[in-house]
């Protein structure tokens, strides 16, 4: 904002420098014309000389805007990035949640037990079906490797 405000104060100094130089240069010691060609003459300086910096920093203003677009646009692309990883990273933690909790037949008898019993070391992984157990395990690695 405070670049704003600089420019547009440049801008009005180079207004104020270009009718105080007509005048200093034309219209010293004369009295305002009632003539129109002079009028004329005058309009056709200011315009020639104010036009080219007004448009510059018309210029300047556009490139500033875009600069400004364009870190807004990278930011927003971080965030966007930021946020697809936190949600691929929460579905999966909660699919791990879920594999843990999958119950794998016993091999000795009709009991069931719980994967992450065994991931954590509570029950030994003979007293499961091995069939049953790698390919709940291979499931769990691909799922913790693959994000």
């Amino acid at each position: 904002m405070k670049k704003l405000i600089i420019i547009a104060l440049i801008g009005l100094l180079a207004l104020s420098i270009c009718a105080g130089a007509f005048y200093f240069y034309v219209g010293i010691g004369k009295d305002i014309s009632p003539n129109g060609a002079d009028w004329s003459d005058f309009g056709g300086f200011y315009g020639g000389v104010v036009g080219p910096i007004l448009s510059f920093i018309s210029i300047i203003l556009l490139v500033y805007t875009i600069n400004q677009q364009s870190e807004a646009n990278e930011h927003t692309s971080d965030e966007t990035t930021k946020l697809d990883m936190l949600r691929n990273m929460s579905g999966s933690e909660q699919e791990v949640e879920s594999w843990l909790k999958t119950e794998l037949a016993s091999s000795q008898g009709n009991k069931e037990v719980q994967l992450g019993l065994i991931v954590w070391g509570v029950v030994k992984p003979s007293y499961v079906n091995q069939q049953e157990l790698g390919a709940c395990l291979e499931r769990l690695l691909k799922l913790t490797n693959s994000k």
